[in-house]
């Protein structure tokens, strides 16, 4: 696929809350985008006539150390 291609569907994606994205920056001064997956789990179940798609996400390093040390108190 295209870059093109590819950066319009990284956008449709972000735009849903499906990645996050942020600026890095390499040794040499270059500047990329990193991406990464915001959900764990997708699942899609069809019933008569239809279906439901139920979406687990996944939480950031950060929150998971703050709910881990808000237990502890």
């Amino acid at each position: 696929m295209s870059d093109a291609t590819a950066y319009r569907r990284l956008d449709r994606l972000r735009d849903a809350d499906l990645v996050t994205e942020r600026q890095e920056f390499d040794p040499d001064g270059h500047h990329y985008k990193r991406y990464a997956a915001t959900v764990e789990d997708v699942t899609v179940t069809f019933t008569d006539g239809g279906y439901e798609v139920a979406v687990t996400r996944s939480t950031d390093p950060a929150d998971r150390f703050t709910d881990l040390f808000e237990g502890l108190s």
